[in-house]
Order: structure tokens, then sequence, then C-alpha cells
């Protein structure tokens, strides 16, 4: 509301009452101010959650594509790797035979951001990822071999995996049953 304050006015030799507004009282601008400051606090709070969810939303998506790539490599090159025996139905750790592939690493891709500053931050980005394989014969007599990547991460301290689960025949890692 706004304060109004009465003053006389002589207009003519007639007194007449004039009413001036003032301005907003303190409550006013105290409820202004309070009103301002939630909605400030919702929308920064809004903005930092899916800021959050961005960031874990791309990891995934890096996640996703290290598994995929690994997974593909593993099937389609099984001699660079070295495969568990298959005596059982339990998994077993599938290793590669290049100490460059250990499962502790992941390269940076080559194409990397020209900015040195940004680089780097990529580069530490997918060092941040690691992985391991197994795989199992599912059946005694199947004829395809299980082959599981899991690809793990932390995110503000918790641990996160993403794992892709392929199929590839027992004849091509020299397993012939």
């Amino acid at each position: 509301m706004k304060n109004i304050r009465s003053t006389v006015v002589r207009r003519g030799g007639r007194a007449a009452i004039s009413r001036v507004a003032q301005g907003f009282t303190l409550v006013e601008i105290v409820t202004a101010l309070a009103v301002i400051s939630v909605a400030t606090f919702i929308l920064l709070s809004l903005f930092t959650a899916s800021y959050s969810l961005v960031l874990d939303d791309r990891q995934v998506r890096i996640a996703l594509s290290l598994a995929e790539e690994r997974l593909t490599d593993i099937t389609t090159n099984p001699t660079l790797y070295e495969w568990p025996a298959f005596d059982s139905d339990d998994f077993g750790p599938v290793m590669p035979r290049n100490p460059a592939l250990a499962p502790e690493t992941f390269e940076a891709p080559s194409a990397l951001p020209p900015e040195p500053k940004a680089g780097r931050r990529e580069s530490a980005l997918f060092s941040e990822f690691s992985w391991e394989a197994h795989a199992r014969v599912p059946e005694p007599d199947a004829d395809h071999i299980e082959v599981v990547v899991a690809v793990q991460w932390d995110v503000r301290g918790r641990a996160r995996r993403f794992t892709v689960t392929s199929a590839t025949p027992r004849t091509r890692v020299g397993d012939s049953r």
C-alpha cells in the first residue's frame, strides 16, 4: 500500500485537502525482497541441478562409447586377448595380451580441443575411466561365448559402472568344445 500524506492547500480562499502518495512502506519492501530471494534461490537450485545432470549424462555417454569400443575390439580381434578356461559356467577375466591395453587405462581420443587447457581437461576426463572384461560359456553345449565389458568411474566419490554384453562364436577364441 502507498503511504498517503494529507496536506491543506488554499485555492481561491477555499481550503482543499490534497493527498499525495509518498512511496512504499517498509513491510512492502521486505515482502518484495523475500519473494525475490525465494525465486532467485529456486532458479539457482534448478540451474545447478540441471548442470549436474548434464555432467552425469556426459560421463554415461562416454562410458557407453568406451564400453562399446572395447567390446567390439574384443569380439572382432579375439586373438589379442587371453581368454579364461571355459570349464564352468562362471565368468572369467578376459585380459589383453598387449600391456598398452591394460584394463586400468583408456587413451584420450586423438582429436582433442586445440586450446591446451581444454585438451588437458578432456585427456584427464578419459583417464578417470577404467574397464574390465569377463567371458563365460552360458551352457556346456553352447556354440557361443558371452562377453561382458564393464567401464567404471567415480562421480563425486560415488562409484559408477556401465556394462555391455555381447556374444562371439566359440571357434573365434580357439575353444572348440
